[in-house]
């Protein structure tokens, strides 16, 4: 007999007297966990997202894909760094100009180099964020994958991003 499974009297199903689970299949079913991981929102739309609504929001979708890894534990306190360095920078940003020390003017009327320099610290601290994501990033490329649809995720982003600014200029006030 040449063929596999029926040499011998074996076979890769089920035994048919048992009516159960063959013992090949409980060995390649994966024990250590059972989540399922969902595919995470794409680069391009974290880089979007923090470059028009601003690195908080940035940072929010990042932890969205965090969230979709199983990976929020993990990630927090490297997230925590960055919002808080991102926290930093904005509040240094509106101090300096609003003395008219660097840029010009306030926030509602900022100079374009305020806004280039606001545009550019987002992407980098979203880059940044993505770091620890992209072996997985890449794994759902070679598996061919497609990203998850953003929209609810970036719509509640620019929202925690509006939320973060609100934050941002009542500190400074209080200064």
């Amino acid at each position: 007999m040449s063929s596999l499974g029926t040499e011998r009297g074996t076979h890769a199903g089920p035994p048919p007297e048992t009516g159960g689970e063959s013992p090949i299949l409980a060995l390649l079913t994966p024990s250590l966990s059972s989540a399922v991981i969902q595919p995470l929102y794409s680069v391009r739309a974290l880089f979007l997202t923090a470059f028009f609504a601003g690195g908080a929001a940035g940072l929010w979708l990042s932890y969205l894909n965090a969230r979709r890894l199983h990976r929020q534990r993990t990630d927090a306190v490297y997230l925590l760094l960055l919002g808080a360095l991102w926290l930093a920078f904005h509040v240094d940003l509106i101090l300096l100009t609003r003395d008219g020390v660097a840029f010009g003017a306030s926030w509602g009327n900022t100079g374009r180099s305020g806004r280039a320099l606001t545009h550019l610290a987002s992407v980098l601290v979203a880059g940044v964020a993505l770091l620890p994501h992209r072996p997985f990033h890449r794994a759902m490329e070679v598996a061919g994958t497609s990203p998850a649809s953003p929209w609810k995720a970036v719509l509640a982003s620019c929202a925690v991003g509006l939320l973060a600014d609100g934050l941002v200029l009542g500190i400074v006030r209080w200064l």
